[in-house]
């Protein structure tokens, strides 16, 4: 079937058949796409920054539909990333790393001759903590003084975002997930303090960008057509560089609360040594290398997972600087870790034309052979007023096989969210929730933690 996305080229979309991921094309992109497959930078990227891709011949295409099969004059295949991610769940450091990447890109292309006519952030998709680039047909032959027609879309998917985190203290993820364009620039001017007018690259690439479209109106346009300027490939390609040096230095404003929690935690060095321990034991005993750590922080879990033995790791929270710390963490890991910044109360939803361009995140996720969840459940069933069945049935929807670490009310983190309410979570109890449990799965382990009132439980889903 044809990819919800993949419609606003005509002359390129992509399909997916099986296991397997294709691409159609047709019109004048044919000529242009395979003189890009013989050239030496696609050599080069191919595997590598750029997925995986080869031409097909027709007779090859088994699993194709006739009646698609013939709408099409060249068909190639992509190798397929099991875990397609948008901006709104990125964090601002894998944000910024896919817009470094993408000018990286841009800069070789030029170099030999090519150019991308689009800057979208969703061309970009992450495998583990690696970028790789997606859209092969959007790399068009370069022609001198052509101008870069995607500096609009970069502005508005990449710097933008990425400057109201690093100079107003605002994070990109509600706006992506309110407009699949991005960051509006008329936007971004309004939210950017007086400092940034200080930066020639925001003043020049943010505020006189967003000045000029607001001057260039509509009956403007009737009344005489725009003339675009001509642009040496000498001064696109210094544009290139200075937008890449600015990025490189950019920094979120500030430090997120749970970004340091792994080292000011409420936890004895005992009973986070024995947590560590039945972790390890619960990936050591999986059937299977993949693994949702739900709650995720710092990745201090995800990394005795990955020692355990998980090679693919995908950690959800809804801290950015977290999540952050947890890539740096797990880079030292032979596992790949891909990591999601969600509220579990309100993930990504659908999206874009129709509401169906851009999916919701608990459907791009594949069932995993494990889900922990550890030190969570009490902010979202006691924060977040969410019922443990309910909580659990999320659980199960990730994974037949889950740890959940239980925090009683006794628990001075409870006791924090409890601090200034009324306490009306007269089924928030071990006895409740093991119940619960007991109803949806069959207890392999319970072990209390030392030196806590706090309880692991390790579950696995009754067959229906």
């Amino acid at each position: 079937m044809r990819e919800q996305s993949s419609f606003r080229d005509p002359n390129a979309h992509v399909f997916q058949f099986g296991n397997r991921i294709f691409r159609g094309l047709k019109g004048p992109t044919v000529a242009r796409t395979q003189s890009f497959l013989e050239s030496q930078l696609f050599q080069k990227w191919n595997g590598d920054a750029l997925v995986r891709t080869q031409s097909l011949k027709k007779s090859h295409l088994t699993s194709v539909p006739k009646n698609i099969l013939g709408q099409y004059d060249l068909w190639l295949e992509h190798e397929k990333i099991e875990l397609i991610t948008y901006p709104a769940e990125w964090t601002f450091g894998n944000l910024k790393r896919a817009g470094g990447f993408y000018l990286d890109l841009c800069i070789e292309a030029l170099d030999h001759g090519y150019i991308f006519k689009d800057a979208s952030a969703y061309n970009i998709q992450f495998v583990g903590s690696k970028p790789v680039f997606i859209d092969l047909p959007s790399i068009e032959p370069y022609t001198e003084g052509e101008p870069w027609i995607a500096y609009k879309q970069f502005c508005e998917q990449f710097l933008a975002p990425l400057a109201i985190n690093s100079f107003a203290g605002i994070e990109h993820n509600q706006f992506f997930r309110g407009n699949v364009d991005g960051l509006d620039l008329k936007t971004a001017t309004r939210i950017l303090p007086l400092g940034s007018y200080f930066s020639p690259t925001l003043l020049g690439h943010l505020h006189v960008h967003a000045w000029a479209l607001n001057k260039a109106t509509s009956e403007k346009f009737k009344q005489k057509k725009p003339q675009i300027k001509s642009i040496p490939s000498k001064q696109l390609r210094a544009m290139f560089h200075s937008l890449r040096k600015f990025l490189n230095r950019l920094q979120p404003k500030e430090q997120t609360y749970w970004s340091a929690y792994s080292e000011c935690n409420s936890y004895s060095s005992s009973t986070e040594q024995n947590k560590h321990e039945q972790v390890h034991e619960f990936c050591s005993r999986l059937a299977g290398t993949n693994l949702i750590d739900l709650g995720c922080n710092s990745g201090e879990f995800s990394l005795t997972a990955s020692r355990a033995g998980m090679k693919n790791i995908i950690g959800i929270d809804i801290d950015g600087g977290a999540l952050d710390a947890a890539y740096s963490r797990m880079q030292a890991s032979e596992s790949r870790f891909c990591g999601l910044q969600l509220d579990a109360l309100n993930p990504t939803p659908a999206t874009g034309w129709r509401n169906t361009e851009r999916s919701v995140i608990w459907d791009r996720i594949s069932k995993s052979d494990g889900v922990i969840c550890l030190a969570f459940i009490h902010h979202i069933c006691i924060g977040r007023n969410v019922p443990i069945d309910m909580f659990l049935d999320l659980l199960f929807s990730l994974s037949d096989r889950i740890l959940i670490e239980f925090v009683p009310k006794e628990d001075p983190m409870c006791q924090g969210l409890l601090a200034h309410r009324e306490d009306v979570f007269h089924d928030y109890s071990i006895n409740h929730f093991q119940k619960a449990l007991e109803n949806r799965a069959s207890i392999i382990n319970v072990s209390p933690l030392v030196d806590s009132g706090r309880v692991l439980f390790e579950g696995q889903l009754n067959p229906e």
